[in-house]
């Protein structure tokens, strides 16, 4: 999640950077307990609403067994992004988090006019957020500029019927991108690729579909973060991520890989 409903203080520092190229499958399982310089930078920077913490590179950290921290606390949080971009693949990770109600752990695809002139903002997100119980949290997002409608495409799909909690133990989840399907899964209890969820491309209204003129089609850097909420209007029902109580925490990754078609 880059932002929810708008970007008019969304892009971080880093962002404006020097152009990202194309790129192709990868993985890193942080083997040397800590993350692929060549592949990740990590972010500095605050972004606006909803988010309540600016992200420090230095709460990105080793964790024991050759994982990766991805630390919180009141004020402070964590991103890496890649240094280049993916197109049509799979993204998945193993992960595990704190059960810190107001917080949010994710991994996204992510592309708009603060990274590359001219492109619409697009995304396609994971997102388990401890407010809503155990859940994962599907989304495509896309808004043609900073002044244009935005468009959403969520969808919570409930990770207890297959057996899984990430804030008791690591899940394998991800997501298969094509020119005309999106499809998210996980692994269950019995460590099996289950999907739970598919878009497609198309303008049909009776089926979970997305019109053509707003599908995901450009090259988009890969992001993983972990943040919390400001706790503006958290009581609303739409609010994201609802109340953070100032707890600190981490998500640790135990890979990120992208798998290019």
């Amino acid at each position: 999640m880059h932002t929810l409903k708008t970007l008019a203080a969304g892009a971080l520092a880093g962002l404006l950077a020097a152009p990202i190229a194309q790129a192709a499958s990868f993985w890193d399982g942080f083997d040397s307990n800590y993350y692929n310089g060549s592949l990740w930078t990590a972010s500095s920077g605050k972004n606006g609403d909803p988010f309540g913490c600016t992200f420090y590179p230095d709460m990105v950290s080793a964790a024991t067994g050759g994982q990766l921290a991805l630390k919180l606390h009141n004020g402070a949080c964590a991103e890496l992004k890649t240094k280049s971009k993916y197109q049509y693949g799979t993204v998945q990770t193993r992960l595990r988090l704190s059960n810190i109600p107001g917080t949010v752990a994710s991994l996204f695809t992510y592309d708009s006019w603060h990274i590359t002139p001219g492109n619409p903002w697009t995304e396609i997100d994971i997102e388990i957020l401890p407010s809503f119980g155990n859940v994962l949290n599907t989304n495509v997002i896309y808004q043609a500029s900073a002044s244009a409608q935005y468009r959403s495409w969520e969808k919570r799909i409930d990770l207890g019927q297959h057996g899984i909690n990430p804030m008791n133990s690591a899940i394998q989840v991800g997501f298969d991108w094509t020119a005309d399907k999106i499809s998210w899964f996980i692994y269950n209890s019995a460590n099996k690729k289950v999907y739970v969820r598919t878009v497609s491309k198309s303008s049909n209204s009776n089926c979970d579909c997305i019109p053509a003129e707003y599908w995901p089609s450009r090259p988009a850097p890969i992001f993983a973060n972990y943040w919390h909420g400001n706790n503006y209007n958290y009581n609303s029902v739409n609010y994201f991520p609802k109340n953070y109580s100032g707890a600190a925490g981490q998500a640790t990754y135990d890979f990120i890989q992208f798998i290019d078609y």
